[in-house]
């Protein structure tokens, strides 16, 4: 768990150094909603000439990160300017050991009372209600402890959303018994073969200590087969950075019978990092032993959104 905890922090400290982001028209919005007894925290883009069907996307941080911090290095405020849609960032609380996360049931989080799903759920409500946002143009979209919980949500609360888009995130052993979706979700996933916080092999023996999860390939076959999908297509993206030592295998489930989609990002040799086209040597070079290589092909905010945007309906 102490190794988890150093990646996590050298993953944060690189990715809050990256500047990298474009000037937008409009400025975030911090903006609180009481629930449970807990005031609760995020931030709100909402671009200046937005329309009044305007897609929303909730974008949940990783462990020990924070919405501002997802805010920075994902730059879903950029582009919300280019396409017009939504965006909102939910804080999660500190937990035991002093960490901000959100509660989708960990062994080292047991001990917490926070209701995560009620508060994203009562989110996702007031902000469709706020924005005349209909579910199907709604969307939920995670990264790590986010991805986790984005997982979660589509198992328990679908009929809130469109689709859920899941970056380095696990689906924990316990998340099965859980999942009885009211309706099944179009579902989006990236994760590196290397990544040694949330392992691609994943953990069913629990031997890192927060709760036992399945592999990617085994959580991919889930959502397929939950969404009773039953042809897939894959290929290798084109490998535009040869100095990044990953590539994309890129795999989609679909059906004949169905408009759902699972779309599944495989990084070979890709670490525990959300992607992104603008990634320099020099940030790579910082902490590379400690989270693994960053893909510089694509940017996990562009896929994310082409496939939200695949997904959209009225």
């Amino acid at each position: 768990m102490l190794n988890r905890l150093l990646c996590v922090a050298a993953l944060l400290f690189s990715q809050a150094s990256l500047g990298g982001t474009a000037a937008t028209l409009a400025d975030p919005m911090e903006r609180t909603l009481e629930h449970d007894g807990l005031t609760r925290t995020y931030l709100l883009y909402v671009p200046v000439d937005v329309g009044p069907d305007a897609p929303l996307i909730i974008v949940m941080h990783g462990y020990m990160g924070s919405a501002q911090l997802i805010m920075r290095y994902s730059a879903f405020n950029t582009l919300a300017d280019q396409k017009g849609f939504i965006v909102a960032y939910p804080q999660g609380t500190i937990d035991q050991s002093g960490y901000r996360f959100f509660n989708v049931g960990y062994d080292t989080n047991v001990a917490s009372k926070v209701d995560d799903i009620d508060f994203i759920k009562v989110l996702t409500l007031k902000l469709q209600r706020q924005f005349h946002a209909t579910p199907a143009r709604t969307f939920l979209a995670g990264n790590s402890n986010g991805g986790d919980m984005a997982y979660l949500m589509g198992c328990i609360n679908s009929e809130l959303y469109g689709a859920i888009a899941s970056i380095t995130g696990v689906f924990m052993k316990h998340f099965q018994n859980l999942c009885i979706p009211t309706k099944p979700l179009p579902v989006f996933q990236l994760h590196g073969t290397e990544d040694v916080i949330s392992r691609y092999e994943g953990d069913m023996a629990n031997n890192d200590g927060y709760g036992a999860y399945f592999s990617v390939p085994e959580t991919v076959s889930f959502w397929a087969k939950t969404n009773d999908l039953d042809e897939k297509e894959q290929l290798f993206m084109k490998d535009i950075d040869k100095n990044d030592n990953t590539t994309i295998l890129f795999e989609r489930y679909f059906s004949t019978y169905s408009s759902n989609e699972v779309w599944s990002y495989t990084l070979q040799g890709g670490g525990h990092r959300w992607p992104m086209a603008n990634w320099s040597l020099d940030e790579e070079k910082t902490a590379l032993e400690l989270y693994g290589a960053t893909n510089r092909d694509i940017s996990a905010t562009d896929e994310i959104w082409r496939f939200f945007e695949h997904h959209l309906s009225n």
